[in-house]
């Protein structure tokens, strides 16, 4: 950074100039100005006090106050550089002097047309001048600093550095890509990525390759010799999926920052891709994380208060002794004391196995009770919503009825859905059964872990993916062995996803 040279400028002019900037930044100002210059003068010991005492243009010096540092070069205001410039000037004109004392800088100061010297108009400016300059009295044109160099026009260093980030970036996609479509498996995630691809590519015809290609020079770039051990190490391919969702952002990010040099609507094209790579990356982290969390979960009990034949408890208990793996807790007809009190208990009963809880439709109680987490219908408080009062560590799953309304809660984040209703059920009426075709239709389409709800028994359950069950099993005879009868039914050959990211 640069600052007063001083082989320049007097160590009294480098105090004047420090006192200056100590009096600006305890005002608040970031820029010595020409009034505080004006102030360092008639209160710094020098040369130039001493004349200015005659005029008594002196004001009181300051208690031996600490100096700050010299401030660089560029928090000098105008009418400071060009006082500090003369008063060089003046000093090299001499023919007696080697660098800008006091006596030079005051006199620069004086001979600016400026208010902040107005009351000094009765100083003997002459006098002084005489002082200073050789026998002719001339002035001679001076410098403050070495004249900075020309700006250098790096329009084709940043054009190689777009070309750059520009490559890692469709890299990085279809790394991304690849994990979503063979990995996940997962059609709709694949193709928000394919789109997403694809977007770049009007954005780059900003940038031709053709151009691109011209100041590209691989042999000169010095960071193709700079590589870390971690960038050869990935665990696994969630690993590299990770990886390479930063490596795509950051090149977005270094994109939109470089192409404001060129193109500021370009820049803000880049800008919102990059948003668009937010929300498609918590989606693939939001699946992934749900596939793990419903891995080997298949059977969901829809669990109310009235009408059960035996307790609370030991429905909950026969249920999952027959291989319910998640319960869900769904009753309107309570008040909230009781519904509270009957989620408390079956978070009891739950917390001694690997069986999920889930509350319907009251996040609040989901909360309250320590639930795994909560489930929501397309008339009841928005998934966004939901998620703000249970928090990111809980799930929220999602009743849809239309492939529609079912990619509408996975850009929502939900972190599963339930389709139906599936078939004629005892529990609701509805006007409409979507059937298992909808089930169908959304696991071709998603990853998303979705349960097929609606008058699901052990005759209708097979070839099923996952399924919500109410009173097959609450009202059963048996509910353990009812629950078991509809475990065998489901079908076994669904491929799921590890917990490393990989097929299982």
């Amino acid at each position: 950074m640069r600052r007063l040279d001083p082989d320049r400028f007097s160590p009294a002019v480098l105090r004047i100039v420090q006192r200056a900037w100590g009096l600006c930044r305890a005002g608040g100002r970031e820029e010595v100005t020409l009034e505080a210059l004006w102030t360092a003068l008639r209160i710094e010991e020098s040369e130039a006090r001493e004349r200015l005492v005659e005029h008594a243009l002196t004001l009181d010096p300051l208690d031996d106050s600490p100096l700050p540092a010299l401030p660089p070069v560029r928090m000098l205001d105008d009418r400071v550089n060009e006082a500090l410039r003369n008063a060089d000037a003046i000093a090299r004109g001499s023919g007696r002097h080697s660098i800008a004392g006091s006596d030079h800088l005051l006199f620069a100061v004086l001979e600016l047309d400026d208010p902040v010297t107005d009351a000094a108009a009765a100083f003997d400016r002459v006098a002084l001048a005489g002082e200073l300059t050789d026998e002719t009295g001339t002035l001679e044109a001076g410098v403050l600093l070495e004249e900075p160099p020309p700006p250098v026009d790096d329009g084709s260093l940043v054009l190689r550095l777009l070309d750059a980030s520009a490559n890692r970036l469709g890299e990085g996609l279809r790394v991304v890509e690849d994990y979503v479509r063979f990995v996940l498996d997962d059609a709709g995630l694949s193709e928000a990525c394919k789109e997403l691809r694809h977007a770049t590519r009007p954005l780059l015809n900003h940038l031709p390759l053709e151009h691109r290609t011209a100041v590209r020079a691989v042999q000169d770039d010095v960071g193709t010799e700079i590589e870390l051990p971690s960038e050869q190490a990935r665990g696994t391919g969630r690993d590299v999926l990770l990886a390479n969702l930063r490596r795509s952002a950051e090149s977005l990010r270094s994109l939109e920052e470089y192409s404001k040099t060129r193109d500021g609507e370009l820049a803000r094209s880049w800008q919102t891709l990059r948003y668009r790579l937010y929300e498609v990356e918590s989606q693939i982290a939001r699946t992934i994380d749900a596939t793990d969390r419903f891995a080997d979960r298949k059977l969901m009990l829809l669990i109310g208060l009235a009408d059960l034949p035996r307790s609370l408890e030991q429905t909950a208990e026969s249920a999952i002794a027959g291989g319910v793996d998640v319960i869900q807790l769904r009753e309107k007809s309570v008040d909230d004391g009781a519904l509270l009190a009957a989620a408390e208990t079956l978070r009891a009963i739950t917390r001694r196995t690997e069986t999920l809880l889930i509350i319907n439709d009251r996040p609040d109680i989901a909360v309250l009770s320590q639930a795994d987490g909560v489930h929501i219908g397309q008339e009841d408080l928005p998934c966004a919503q939901a998620r703000r009062i249970v928090g990111g560590h809980r799930l929220v799953g999602v009743s849809t009825h239309s492939l529609a309304q079912a990619e509408a809660a996975r850009h929502a984040g939900a972190d599963y859905i339930g389709c139906g209703p599936t078939f004629p059920s005892q529990t609701k009426a509805f006007d409409a059964f979507v059937g298992p075709d909808l089930i169908a239709s959304v696991s071709a389409r998603m990853t998303l872990p979705a349960f097929a709800i609606g008058g699901i028994t052990a005759d209708n359950a097979g070839g099923l993916p996952r399924v919500a069950v109410s009173r097959a099993i609450t009202h059963a005879e048996q509910p353990e062995y009812a629950a078991k009868q509809i475990h065998a039914a489901l079908d076994t050959s669904e491929v799921s996803v590890g917990a490393n990211g990989d097929h299982a």
